[in-house]
C-alpha cells in the first residue's frame, strides 16, 4: 500500500522512499516500484519549477496534488470524512494533463500508465483495487472520455466513501473491501456527470 502505515506506534509513508521515525530507505532498489522512481532530483524539480510558482494554476496543482499526503491525517483527526474528489475539466491543450503531470511529480514518474497517472481503460473492479492501495497517495486519472466500463454516478459514492462494495466470491465468501483515504483527480473534456 502507497502511502501512510502505522505498525504499533511507528508512523511511516511509503513512495520511492520509506520515510520512517528512525530513517528513509530507498524502496526503488527493493521492491519494483518503477512507477514511483524518481527521474531526476529534488533541486532539479524545484528549480525547474521556480519560474512557474507566480502562476496561480501552478499553485493550485501543487497544492491539489500535495493535499493528498495529509487527508488521512485529516480523517484520523475527525476534520474530514470523505476522499477529496477533483476533476479538471475543459478544452484540448489546456494545462490539464499537464496540471495532472506536475501533481504526480511529487510522488515519481510523471507519466500515464508507466508512471503515476493512470487510465480508466481497465474495469471497474481494476480501479478500486488499483485505489485500494493507497492511503495518503494520490489517485491520478487522466482522460475519463477513455471509461467505456464505469458507472461515474455509482463509483463517484463510492470513491468519495472510501470504500468498495461488499461482494461475495463463487463459493459465498465476503471478499475483502477496498479501502483509500487520499486525494482523487480526473481529467476530461467534459463533466464527469455527462458520462452518467
Amino acid at each position: 500500500r502507497f502511502g501512510w502505515h502505522k505498525t504499533g506506534k511507528n508512523t511511516y509513508y511509503l513512495s520511492s522512499t520509506l520515510i520512517s521515525t528512525d530513517k528513509a530507505h530507498d524502496t526503488c532498489k527493493h521492491m519494483q516500484y518503477n512507477k514511483l522512481k524518481p527521474k531526476g532530483s529534488f533541486q532539479g524539480w524545484r528549480d525547474g519549477l521556480e519560474p512557474f510558482l507566480s502562476r496561480p494554476e501552478i499553485g493550485l496543482a501543487l497544492s491539489i496534488g500535495a493535499s493528498a499526503t495529509i487527508i488521512p491525517l485529516l480523517k484520523e483527526a475527525g476534520i474530514i470524512k470523505d476522499t477529496l474528489i477533483f476533476a479538471l475539466i475543459g478544452k484540448s491543450s489546456t494545462f490539464k494533463t499537464t496540471a495532472l503531470k506536475l501533481m504526480a511529480s511529487i510522488y515519481g514518474k510523471p507519466e500515464i500508465g508507466d508512471g503515476v497517472i493512470d487510465t480508466l481503460m481497465d474495469t471497474s473492479g481494476y480501479f478500486f483495487e488499483s485505489l485500494g492501495k493507497k492511503c495518503g497517495f494520490p489517485h491520478l486519472i487522466d482522460d475519463i472520455s477513455a471509461a467505456h466500463d464505469h458507472d461515474f454516478t455509482n463509483e463517484l459514492y463510492h470513491i468519495s466513501m472510501g470504500k468498495s462494495r461488499g461482494r461475495l466470491s463463487p463459493d459465498g465468501k465476503p471478499r475483502k473491501v477496498e479501502t483509500w483515504c487520499t486525494t482523487v483527480v480526473y481529467t476530461g473534456e467534459t463533466s464527469i456527470f455527462a458520462q452518467t
